[in-house]
């Protein structure tokens, strides 16, 4: 199982005792700024993820399930949808 949590008022120090109290669980998170909500991204121990990238707005990982030879790519995002149009 992985699950990103947005907006989350938990900082890193504050997110990581909650992972720990979990068990078998694996999490990365980015600290909010101003008053922006952090953002985290939590899996099980079984599953092999390794972050890509990440900003204040998202975080990239490559995932792999339970040793399958199938990768694929998680990206938790934050952040409002902005439609941009231009005319010319």
């Amino acid at each position: 199982m992985m699950v990103c949590f947005s907006k989350t008022k938990s900082n890193q120090a504050k997110t990581n005792t909650i992972i720990c109290q979990l068990g078998d669980f694996e999490g990365v998170v980015v600290d909010a700024r101003g008053h922006s909500g952090a953002i985290a991204l939590l899996w099980d121990s079984f599953i092999d993820c390794s972050i890509l990238s990440s900003s204040h707005n998202h975080i990239d990982s490559s995932v792999r399930w339970d040793k399958e030879d199938t990768v694929w790519n998680f990206i938790g995002i934050y952040g409002w949808f902005r439609l941009i149009t231009s005319r010319k």
